[in-house]
This record gives C-alpha cells, structure tokens and sequence, in this order.
C-alpha cells in the first residue's frame, strides 16, 4: 500500500507528503489552496481528501497523491460546503461534516466522480477540537461532540463490584 509509509502534512496553505521515516523531499501538492485542513490518504495511497476554503466556506476535495498521472487535478466533493473528510469502504465513498452538523456520505465512481450528498445523522462538533473517523468496514463513526447543555456528564467507575461490598 503507498500510503502506508508516507504522512500528509500542512505549511503555509498547502499539503505535502512525507516518508514515515522522514528521509527525502516533501512533495507538495501543486494545488493552490488556503485553509487547509485534515488532508487524509486513501486505502490505497493514491488520493488524499482535504478540507480547504473555497470563496468563503469550508469544502472538502480530493487530489491525487504526488507521483500520480495527473499532477494539479483537483475534484471538489462537497455541494454545500463540508470539512473533515474520512474515506468510506474501498475508497469509493467520502464522508464528512457540514457547517449545519450533518454528517454526509457521497459515493465516488470509479473515475474518482462525486455523486449525491446522503445525510447520514447530525451531531454538534466541539468547536477546535472536532474529530471524525469511520470504522473500516463503515458501519460505526467516531466523534468528538459537544455535550448538550444541562447534560449530565457520563460517569465511568471501575471496579464497581468492590465498591459496593464496601457498602
């Protein structure tokens, strides 16, 4: 698998790529884009999904890896804005955020087109510090959410069969 030595990195508004062993160039993506962010490769190493501003909002793009055919190509997949991108089953589905907290999933065809956005579920992100993974076989999705207000925290206690013989 390509991607699996290699890092994507952001400096100054632009993704690169870096061995895992941190020998060699940095390869940087010749796009120009600004407000970049979350840049993640595929399964197979040969895309990378990224959040970056486009106008005046977030959107979510993919871009062949360094080393590909087609050096520059850029494919916008989000419609209506969207950022932190996880790659679905076989890399033909994106999912991400909106701005308005729905997570979608948008099915890629085999020339790496974009279809239909399909809302998936709504969740309300912590502001900095939102995250977003899919599990591998895309039945599960983890986030990093923002408790309601008034929520009870949730509470873990170990060893609870010890606490209550004390009682």
């Amino acid at each position: 698998m390509i991607g699996a030595g290699r890092w994507t990195t952001t400096l100054a508004d632009k993704v690169g790529v870096v061995a895992a062993d941190g020998t060699g160039p940095v390869s940087w993506l010749p796009a120009s884009i600004t407000g970049v962010s979350s840049a993640r490769f595929s399964g197979d190493g040969k895309w990378i999904a990224y959040g970056a501003t486009a106008g005046s909002e977030q959107s979510v793009f993919i871009t062949p890896a360094p080393g590909d055919s087609e050096p520059g190509r850029r494919i916008q997949v989000s419609t209506q804005g969207g950022a932190l991108p996880v790659w679905g089953q076989a890399d033909r589905e994106v999912c991400y955020s909106r701005a308005d907290g729905m997570i979608v999933s948008v099915p890629l065809s085999p020339t790496m087109q974009p279809g239909a956005e399909t809302p998936l579920f709504r969740v309300v992100l912590r502001p900095t510090y939102a995250s977003l993974d899919m599990s591998a076989d895309g039945k599960a999705f983890v986030v990093n959410t923002l408790a309601s207000e008034g929520a009870a925290p949730i509470v873990v206690v170990s060893s609870w069969k010890r606490e209550l013989t004390k009682r």
